[in-house]
């Protein structure tokens, strides 16, 4: 299907590294976590704008470390991100 085709979103396949996370929410990530990074919910509106505009077709979290992690925040953070993630997708791709 082509992108710009009257009545259609364009698809999209999305690269999320979690080191954009503010280390308070992801502290297990590759390189060293910069403080000032997004929260979650700031992802989750950034999610959920780029739903309404793309359909997504494919989407990958990067930069996880769980040795690096602390009592699991970044992994709880990536499971939301999915959760979103596949909400939107799942709402986008419903039959009409």
């Amino acid at each position: 299907m082509a992108p710009n085709q009257p009545g259609r979103e364009p698809h999209a396949n999305r690269s999320l590294d979690l080191d954009v996370f503010d280390p308070e929410i992801a502290p297990g990530i590759v390189d060293n976590p910069v403080p000032g990074g997004l929260s979650l919910h700031q992802m989750e509106d950034l999610i959920h704008a780029a739903c309404c505009r793309f359909r997504l077709r494919a989407a990958a979290l990067t930069t996880y470390s769980p040795g690096r992690d602390r009592d699991g925040k970044t992994l709880r953070t990536s499971l939301r991100v999915l959760e979103v993630l596949a909400e939107c997708t799942r709402a986008k791709w419903q039959p009409n």
